[in-house]
C-alpha cells in the first residue's frame, strides 16, 4: 500500500508539473551524465543514441553533455503518446501518463522546443522496430526509454547491441519501478546475452540500470 500511494503522489507531480511546463525530464539525466563521465565513456569511438525522448527536456542535457567532445545524439522517437500501452502495477497505461502529462499539447511540437538549441541532435521520428541505422553507425552509449512492450525492451537492445562498440554501454530505463513485465523483459534479455556482457551496474532509485559489454 505504502509503494501504492508513494507511486501516486510521483505521478501526481509529474502530471501537475509537465502540464504546466515546470517538468520536462522525468528520468533524471544527470544519472546518465554522472555514469558516462565517471567511466569516461566520452572517450570511446562512435556517438550516443536515445530510444524515447518524449518532452526532449533530457535529450536537451544529454545532447549539451557529448557536444563538447564532438558526439551526436541520434534519438529515435514515434512521438506518438498513444503508442505504448503498457499497464504499471498500478494499471495505469503509459499511453495514458502521456496524455495525462501534455494535456492538448503537441508532443514533437514541445520535444523541438525543449531541444531547438542543440544542434548535434540526430532524429529519427519513427517506430523503433522499423528503424534501421547507417551501416556506419558507431555507438559508444545507449540510453532506452522507449516502447515498454517486452517485445520492444527486446527490439530496442539488439538494435542499440548490434551497433555498439566494445566497452560501450546500453542502459535501460524502469528497471524494478513499477512496470514488472519491462524489469522481467530486460532482465531476461540481460541473462540471455551473458557472454556479452562485462557488468552491469543498478541505480534503483532511479530505476536505471547500465549494461557494459565486452
Amino acid at each position: 500500500m505504502k509503494k501504492y500511494i508513494k507511486g501516486k503522489i510521483k505521478l501526481f507531480k509529474e502530471i501537475v508539473f509537465g502540464r504546466f511546463g515546470m517538468q520536462n525530464d522525468f528520468v533524471g539525466y544527470e544519472t546518465l551524465i554522472n555514469f558516462i563521465e565517471k567511466n569516461k565513456l566520452h572517450g570511446l569511438e562512435g556517438d550516443f543514441l536515445e530510444i524515447g525522448a518524449f518532452m526532449g527536456g533530457g535529450s536537451a542535457k544529454l545532447a549539451r553533455y557529448v557536444d563538447k567532445y564532438s558526439k551526436k545524439l541520434i534519438v529515435i522517437d514515434l512521438f506518438d503518446p498513444n503508442f505504448d500501452s503498457t499497464p504499471n502495477d498500478r494499471d495505469e497505461r503509459m499511453n495514458w501518463i502521456y496524455k495525462k502529462i501534455l494535456g492538448k499539447k503537441n508532443l514533437r511540437d514541445i520535444f523541438n522546443e525543449n531541444t531547438k538549441n542543440e544542434k548535434n541532435i540526430v532524429v529519427y521520428s519513427g517506430d523503433s522496430k522499423k528503424v534501421r541505422l547507417p551501416e556506419n553507425t558507431k555507438l559508444c552509449f545507449t540510453f532506452i526509454d522507449g516502447n515498454h512492450d517486452p517485445k520492444y525492451v527486446k527490439n530496442d537492445f539488439y538494435l542499440a547491441l548490434h551497433k555498439t562498440i566494445p566497452g560501450g554501454v546500453i542502459a535501460y530505463h524502469d528497471y524494478g519501478g513499477d512496470l514488472p513485465q519491462t524489469t522481467k523483459a530486460i532482465q531476461d534479455m540481460i541473462d540471455e546475452n551473458k557472454e556479452k556482457i562485462i557488468k552491469t551496474e543498478l541505480v534503483p532509485e532511479k530505476s536505471i540500470i547500465f549494461i557494459t559489454l565486452r
